[in-house]
């Protein structure tokens, strides 16, 4: 067995050995301001817990100064999408690579981010951090990706500082540190279910195409590691990243190669004769330079570096073989430099402990017991400490199941101890159980029969299930017997009748007519539509069967049937006319034709009547089949609308010549007259022009000659045709 142990030294700050920091009331939501319209930040910051999609901070003051390939930075802009920048904002959601002269971040994890949360199932974390007055902490935990997928979560942080305080190891200002890694990729970004597409970046960038640092191109899930600048897909697989971190320096002009799948803070502890393989890459700072790796003495026996691959990125394997020559506490130092003059180096020292593994024993009096008995569990340790899954820590203990049990026993402590464990099987008293014991008559029941070596029914069966359709009340017994006990056991079914249920019988009605159904015979009813009352009114639409479920203890159902009679009709055609005018109408039905109104029609019983409407008419033709079914349409002839013009003068003067005046409109819908004289009195009103004014006022006494003024006020459809004037009347 072989352990790789983080030592831990801090409950309140994070000290050189604890990458995550737990976050407390000193963090806070990061308060990024949405682009709601993609015109730039909005002036409102987005809802309380500042969920969003390609949000940025705005600049944020630092405490302290932070060293960045020789510029001092103060301020910071914290993006939703896993960086943080230098001077501007970046919104981006699709990541290049680098080096890049267009960007200035530190980025740990440059990808689409989305931790708006509108669909079901797993949630969408946010982003925090923590300002201090020597460093900045931000996390993204549990995040999700465009487009609001949350099925697939990532974890991670980033620290900056200013190199004082332990907060990063060895002197360092930045780390990158991970927890659970799932996605690479948004949707936007060429991405399918979180990976392919544009990979996501992580490194660090200065924007001068000369200072930089880039980890990796993850566009995948697995650990695959194609290394820190593939060219081609598939590049890094995401879940190398998981529960890695990242320590360098940003402020010297050479970044050393940074170390990979263990640190400072790490302890090995291998137990004597075990092996460990363990997989570590130094990582150059930048795609020019080669890094390579030694152990450096005191050397350690058993420790070795089996296989070594110098390069952009040196992949090499640590060996420890445990024994009795390496037993106790030893201290492992490994170095990886660049090909730099002079070169680069980092040193990590890991503590290797190699303990004895521990022996022992576990003796049992009786592996199989019956229900109520006892067991002794004895465990043979030599001098060794021990303790039982009971809590117990005696070398021999008594135990007493009611069930199936496995006791184990720890002998000695730490990655070396030793478990042992025991099953204890333990037969039970044989039992009987019954699905139902009241059933309708007609159904199955089944009887099972458990906890027995061997069964046998009064019904003649050995089987431990009797499945069985009794027609009346029966009682029913089994023997059953293990090493244990024999017993008979009994078990009683009451058989009950079914519900007599009657249904009115099949109908047949018109479309849209209703029919009453009613159900007898139940004290609880279910009818197909889900109404629960003995009777239901229904309307359908067309031929419909439909079944009620009747229960009075037992089920029974019954179905009935409503043909539903269906006339069709159709009119042709809707149209317009002037005046005057005649026009074709006609229709085709299953049954007889009646036209109605017959006014301007030339024949009201046939199939393509001849309209000639003299004003706006709405016809309807009905037919009616050999049930007494009625359908109708309707077709609509419009009058066209002519203007028309109106007189100035007449004479009513009885000589049979001019005596009225008359307004000869044609096809309007609506009409209305009136008629003043000098001093405004109305004289005349009327809302037909087929009543001509004779003359005489509202009284009904002839006025005086003269000019006298008048309003018309009419429509055609949508068309308003008024008219205003004068008239003289001249006796």
């Amino acid at each position: 067995m072989l352990v790789l142990v983080g030592i831990h030294f801090s409950s309140k700050a994070q000290s050189v050995c604890n990458c995550w920091i737990m976050r407390d009331s000193s963090f806070h939501t990061v308060p990024f301001a949405y682009d709601s319209d993609n015109t730039g930040l909005d002036s409102v910051p987005a809802p309380p817990l500042y969920i969003n999609d390609d949000g940025s901070t705005k600049a944020i003051k630092l405490p302290f100064h932070f060293c960045f390939w020789g510029t001092s930075i103060d301020s910071v802009y914290i993006n939703n999408n896993g960086n943080i920048s230098f001077g501007q904002a970046y919104s981006s959601f699709v990541p290049v690579g680098f080096p890049s002269h267009n960007y200035m971040m530190i980025a740990p994890f440059w990808s689409d981010v989305d931790t708006r949360d509108t669909f079901a199932g797993t949630k969408s974390g946010v982003v925090y951090y923590k300002l201090t007055p020597h460093y900045l902490v931000v996390q993204w935990d549990s995040v999700g990706y465009f487009a609001e997928h949350n099925d697939k979560l990532n974890t991670f942080q980033v620290i900056m500082s200013d190199g004082a305080g332990a907060i990063i190891p060895s002197g360092a200002n930045v780390e990158f540190c991970y927890k659970t890694m799932q996605w690479t990729t948004g949707d936007a970004s060429g991405g399918n279910f979180g990976f392919g597409g544009s990979p996501s970046t992580v490194g660090a960038n200065k924007g001068d195409s000369i200072n930089y640092i880039q980890f990796g191109l993850f566009d995948t899930s697995g650990t695959l590691y194609s290394g820190q600048y593939p060219t081609i897909a598939p590049y890094d697989g995401v879940a190398w990243l998981n529960d890695k971190s990242f320590i360098f320096n940003t402020c010297p002009n050479t970044i050393p190669p940074i170390l990979a799948g263990i640190s400072t803070c790490d302890t090995l502890i291998a137990c004597i004769g075990d092996t460990l393989d363990l997989a570590l890459s130094y990582l150059s700072s930048n795609s020019s330079d080669s890094a390579h790796s030694a152990l450096l003495p005191a050397y350690v026996p058993g420790v070795s570096i089996i296989t070594n691959s110098p390069g952009n990125t040196d992949s090499l394997v640590l060996q420890v073989i445990a024994s009795t020559t390496n037993y106790g506490y030893h201290t492992i130092r490994i170095c990886g430099y660049n090909n730099e003059h002079p070169a680069d180096t980092t040193f990590t020292t890991v503590v290797l402990q190699v303990d004895s593994a521990q022996t022992g024993h576990l003796n049992v009096s009786a592996d199989t017991i019956c229900f109520g008995d006892s067991v002794r569990l004895i465990a043979v340790t030599g001098s060794h400490e021990l303790v039982w899954s009971t809590g117990q820590k005696t070398d021999t203990i008594t135990v007493k199941p009611a069930n199936n049990s496995i006791y184990s026993v720890q002998i000695g402590e730490g990655p070396c101890a030793l478990t042992l464990s025991k099953n204890i099987v333990v037969n039970k008293i044989p039992t009987v159980t019954i699905k139902k014991d009241t059933i309708c008559n007609g159904d199955i029941d089944t009887l099972v029969a458990s906890n027995g070596l061997s069964y046998k029914w009064n019904t003649g069966q050995t089987t431990d299930t009797l499945i069985l359709k009794p027609g009346k009340d029966t009682t029913y017994w089994v023997v059953a017997n293990n090493k244990c006990h024999v017993d008979t056991l009994k078990s009683h079914i009451a058989v009950i009748k079914i519900p007599a249920v009657t249904i009115t019988p099949n109908k047949q009605i018109c479309a849209g007519e209703s029919v009453t159904l009613i159900a007898t015979g139940g004290g609880t009813y279910r009818w197909s539509n889900d109404s629960t009352t003995p009777s239901i009114t229904v309307t359908p639409s067309a031929t419909t069967t439909y079944s009620v479920l009747v229960s009075d203890g037992c089920l029974d159902s019954a179905v009935t049937i409503v043909n539903v009679n269906t006339v069709w009709i159709t009119a042709c055609c809707d149209t317009s006319i002037f005046p005057g005018k005649s026009v074709d109408i006609n229709a085709a039905s299953s049954g007889n034709y009646i036209w109605s109104p017959a006014a301007g029609l030339s024949c009201t019983n046939c199939y393509n009547p001849v309209a000639t409407p003299d004003s706006t008419t709405i016809y309807t033709v009905a037919t009616t089949d050999s049930a007494g079914c009625r359908a109708s349409k309707e077709v609509e002839i419009r009058i066209k609308c002519v203007d028309f013009s109106v007189p100035n003068v007449f004479t009513p003067n009885g000589d049979g010549s001019n005596d009225v005046f008359m307004v000869n409109v044609y096809g309007v819908e609506t009409y209305n007259i009136e008629i003043f004289d000098r001093w405004g009195i109305m004289v005349y009103r009327s809302d037909t022009p087929d009543t001509p004014w004779s003359g005489k006022n509202m009284d009904g006494n002839d006025v005086k000659d003269g000019v006298y003024y008048y309003i018309i006020k009419s429509s055609c459809g949508v068309k308003q045709m008024d008219k205003r004037g004068f008239i003289q009347l001249i006796r």
